[in-house]
């Protein structure tokens, strides 16, 4: 049967011939004789009494002492069987190191090794982070310093090309001016000119 309530019975009375006279057409006399039945009588029961109990076996002892002072004694069996309750897994079945943890040093020492582990971890973890911002740092870094030198080489190219082709125009063009007709006409004209017309062709030479 399933487990619950567990009804008793009185056996193996020591004085079975024991009466006690009770005036049953009176509420107040009967509550009296209850009272007082509770106050002689005692009851103990076997240690640590859990299912199965099966019906008829000794689960403890009755006693009463009656008004005169004698002691009457009985045995108290089970009415019916009492099957076991199927037992719960817990988690101390499940993990059965756990057991221990019921040692308070051993709980602290648990504890301690918990918030180191901890501690670790929060430290690698924020030393991974400054890493890589690091890493970001110089890779903006480099980057910068990519573009400012590709800009700088850009500008040194312009310049350089544009110093280069100036020259040549002007080269060009005094190379292919054609003499002027006077100063030709200048440099053959003979010596024996007049002084005013020496002056005028060193003028033109100069």
């Amino acid at each position: 049967e399933e487990g619950g309530v567990l009804p008793l019975k009185i056996t193996q009375v020591s004085d079975s011939s024991y009466q006690r006279m009770i005036q049953t057409d009176s509420d107040g006399a009967m509550a009296a004789a209850l009272n007082d039945f509770t106050q002689r009588a005692e009851i103990h029961l076997v240690d640590n009494l859990a299912a199965p109990v099966s019906m008829g076996e000794i689960v403890g002892s009755f006693s009463y002492t009656t008004q005169d002072g004698q002691l009457i004694t009985a045995s108290l069996i089970a009415a019916r069987d009492i099957a076991a309750q199927p037992e719960r897994t817990t988690i101390y079945d499940l993990f059965p190191f756990l057991h221990a943890f019921d040692n308070p040093l051993v709980t602290l020492l648990a504890i301690v090794l918990l918030l180191l582990i901890l501690s670790v971890a929060l430290y690698f973890r924020a030393r991974r982070r400054r890493i890589e911002r690091r890493r970001q740092e110089l890779y903006e870094q480099r980057r910068r310093e990519y573009i400012r030198r590709q800009r700088e080489s850009g500008g040194t190219r312009s310049s350089a090309s544009g110093r280069s082709t100036a020259p040549a125009r002007r080269n060009t063009a005094s190379t292919r001016r054609p003499p002027t007709k006077r100063s030709t006409t200048s440099a053959r004209r003979p010596a024996q000119n007049s002084p005013r017309s020496s002056r005028r062709v060193d003028d033109d030479l100069f």
